[in-house]
């Protein structure tokens, strides 16, 4: 029975690795809106952003499990026939090993990503660009936005300009006027019309 799971995992995974090898993208990130009203006087907020959470929780990322499936499949299918380990202990280590080897490489894999996109941009590709806001961006609150420069949607932490009193809510387009040296977009509102 075990060897059976252990095909699955490689025969799912496999492909699903090859495909992202190729070029398809398996990253994605999740965004959560949670609304709470706990008595007719209160009315509460909540907003999860799952690629924050992601930084530090790699299985919160589709490819961590891409690359665990492929893997634990692998060394489960390998260790199974070559007959030498008990059914316990091929579980113990394709999951000991598989687990961590997936996290090696869904890190490697981002931070090959992220390089390749930080190289192939320059700040002024910033300049003008249209973008939407995924936190809410106030005068005393950095937020969160998403561009889309040079093919590629690149989120950032963006504030408004200080003459900008009011704040810019989720999903309100805004307009990159400037990058600082730290990588935060300073935007407007784009008008409505």
């Amino acid at each position: 029975m075990p060897l059976t799971l252990y095909l699955i995992a490689l025969f799912v995974g496999a492909p699903l690795v090859l495909f992202s090898a190729l070029g398809g993208d398996a990253d994605t990130d999740v965004d959560l809106d949670v609304d709470a009203d706990v008595d007719p006087d209160a009315d509460a907020d909540l907003e999860v952003d799952a690629g924050g959470l992601a930084s530090w929780l790699p299985f919160a990322r589709v490819r961590f499990w891409i690359f665990a499936l492929f893997l634990v499949g692998l060394l489960g299918t390998t260790l199974t026939l070559a007959g030498e380990l008990g059914a316990p202990l091929v579980a113990a280590v394709a999951f000991g090993v598989g687990a961590p080897l997936a996290m090696i490489g869904e890190r490697a894999v981002r931070a090959i990503k992220n390089a390749s996109t930080s190289a192939a941009t320059s700040p002024s590709d910033f300049v003008g660009a249209q973008g939407v806001v995924l936190l809410p961006v106030g005068p005393a609150q950095v937020g969160q936005i998403r561009v889309r420069v040079r093919g590629r949607e690149i989120d950032l932490e963006a504030r408004l300009d200080s003459d900008i009193e009011a704040p810019i809510a989720t999903h309100e387009s805004v307009l990159v006027y400037e990058l600082t040296g730290d990588g935060v977009a300073l935007v407007q509102p784009l008008p409505r019309g």
